[in-house]
């Protein structure tokens, strides 16, 4: 496709499933729907920008055949690039960046937005903008009832974060309920705010593998209640200058003192 006309038609068309639809030109949208599909999108080297791409009950691949490795996924809305719902999605490779940039806001910017859904990154590039926003999470993995799940692994790829709470994987862990299990198999993730962790999951962690370096934060892991995180490998590296105290400087968040969230959660880490 080298249109946004013809884009929509191929999402539309009744003989899409199984197919892959490949981008012959940059293109620019307002949205896009893809709802109850089996399709795969070759960004070949080309930018796709769109206010989001819903995906709803579909099985959805997204990789770039190009030798340049410059096919992007951009988004201006401060959803996220991709919003799955009741989904499968993988990602071989690409570049996945969120440009949410609306003057005086100080609202999320996501990139990657996934509910009751599974969820694999092989490779890839995934940023979002460091200009707006404090929430900036690249994955948000909302949930709606304890009977949603969502899985999360990652394989590999590079992960940029930036603005303070700008988390690399992240689910609603206050009161609402979320059932989340993230597998992190490798990966460079590197975040540049504050208290932006690699992960603050509703659920399960298992990392057995990982490059995690924070510039403008003290902490690794945000263990909200009745969580766990599983350490079994990786290399970790914060700023212990980030926090007013930086004997608490670490690998995790764990404070139960008046003022702060209770997060009741364990850590168990595996000697490898």
């Amino acid at each position: 496709v080298t249109t946004a006309d013809k884009l929509q038609e191929a999402l539309a068309s009744e003989d899409i499933d199984g197919k892959t639809i490949k981008l012959y030109d940059d293109i620019e949208t307002e949205g896009l729907q893809l709802n109850g599909k089996n399709v795969a999108f070759d960004l070949n080297g080309k930018t796709l920008n769109t206010a989001k791409l819903e995906v709803k009950n579909s099985t959805v691949v997204f990789r770039d055949s190009s030798e340049n490795g410059e096919g992007t996924l951009a988004t201006d809305g401060k959803v996220g690039v991709i919003n799955a719902v009741n989904s499968n999605v993988t990602i071989e490779n690409g570049r996945f960046v969120s440009n949410y940039n609306k003057a005086g806001s100080s609202g999320y910017a996501n990139v990657i937005q996934v509910r009751n859904s599974e969820l694999t990154i092989n490779g890839g590039y995934f940023e979002n903008n460091d200009n707006v926003g404090s929430y900036n999470r690249l994955i948000y993995a909302n949930s709606y009832s304890t009977t949603e799940k969502t899985t999360i692994t990652i394989n590999g790829g590079e992960f940029v974060s930036h603005r303070n709470y700008g988390y690399i994987v992240s689910s609603d862990s206050g009161d609402r309920d979320a059932n989340v299990e993230v597998v992190i198999n490798g990966g460079k993730f590197k975040t540049t705010g504050l208290h932006s962790y690699l992960t603050n999951v509703k659920g399960s962690v298992v990392v057995n593998d990982c490059t995690f370096t924070a510039t403008g934060n003290h902490t690794v892991f945000n263990i909200p209640k009745d969580s766990t995180v599983t350490v079994k490998g990786g290399t970790f590296s914060v700023n212990e200058n980030a926090y007013w105290d930086p004997s608490k400087a670490g690998l995790i968040f764990h404070n139960k003192t008046t003022g702060w969230t209770s997060v009741d959660g364990t850590l168990l880490v595996d000697p490898v």
